[in-house]
């Protein structure tokens, strides 16, 4: 059975969607950046929403340079830590469309 390793080649998060963050990972990552909530939000285009969320104003994510996530290494939202097991037993066909390079194939 394939496995998936992340090698930060940011093809998942190529194209638009909404990016969703917890207001505990938001403030974590302001933290982390060491900016306010306020600041951060106001910085990055995001928006605060019922429930605690933050939703990216633009519906993509501001983090994507060149293709490739600039807080990887950073408190990021549940969704992208999960990705591509977030889409449960379909991951392997999700990663695969998104050409994933961290499809590790049976005996590689």
């Amino acid at each position: 059975m394939p496995t998936h390793n992340c090698v930060g080649c940011g093809n998942c998060c190529d194209g638009e969607g909404w990016v969703v963050f917890t207001a505990e990972r938001f403030r974590a990552l302001a933290i982390s950046l060491g900016q306010t909530v306020d600041m951060l939000a106001d910085r990055s285009g995001f928006r605060r929403y019922a429930m605690n969320e933050h939703y990216s104003r633009h519906g993509r994510c501001p983090w994507v340079v060149d293709r490739k996530c600039a807080i990887h290494d950073r408190p990021r939202p549940d969704f992208c830590i999960a990705w591509p097991h977030i889409a449960g037993e379909d991951w392997l066909e999700n990663a695969r469309a998104r050409d994933c390079q961290g499809v590790v194939e049976d005996g590689e």
